[in-house]
């Protein structure tokens, strides 16, 4: 019997056969690869803007009121607005913001002065929507006196349900010489 030819009978059925176990571990890596990237997986998003001459509330009368309520101050703030999701169209999103205000009556009483400072604050919002947030839905800059709900629902592509803002914490320095807070 020719060696040679034995050999060939053998090897070329174990060859086949490595080949065919290599094709089928390369296809079902592709097909697990390939449904695995056919799920899509909505990651958190993160966008920013500023917003001068933002309207700053509070619950005592001022003497002007706007739509949140009695107005104390006006901020110019840096807004970072971060959405995770948590499926079904869900999802928290926190609002952090820095700056500045320019105070004209007491938070605390109503009652007229003059304070300036620093504001930082973080506000957390429970939303429902179809649309997942985009950062460049976000203006670099807001008009005057836009709020935070503005901003909101300018990250969703205004088709957002809100079913929360809490909770939030917001400090002033210095008001009255001291650090004054909202939080909810």
């Amino acid at each position: 019997m020719n060696t040679k030819s034995l050999l060939t009978r053998i090897a070329v059925p174990v060859l086949s056969l490595g080949l065919l176990v290599g094709i089928g571990a390369t296809l079902a890596t592709s097909a697990s690869a390939a449904t695995m990237s056919s799920v899509v997986k909505v990651k958190t998003v993160t966008g920013t803007t500023y917003s001068p001459n933002h309207y700053d509330t509070t619950s005592v009368p001022t003497g002007i009121t706007v739509t949140n309520g009695p107005l104390w101050a006006y901020d110019n703030l840096h807004e970072t607005w971060t959405a995770v999701p948590q499926g079904n169209g869900n999802w928290v999103v926190t609002a952090k913001v820095t700056g500045t205000f320019d105070g004209f009556a007491s938070p605390t009483t109503g009652a007229p002065e003059h304070n300036q400072g620093v504001v930082t604050g973080t506000i957390q919002y429970q939303v429902n929507s179809p649309n997942t947030p985009k950062a460049s839905l976000l203006p670099r800059q807001e008009p005057p006196y836009t709020g935070l709900g503005t901003a909101l629902s300018q990250f969703f592509g205004g088709s957002e349900t809100t079913s929360g803002a809490t909770p939030y914490h917001f400090a002033y320095s210095l008001v009255d010489g001291t650090v004054y807070t909202q939080s909810g």
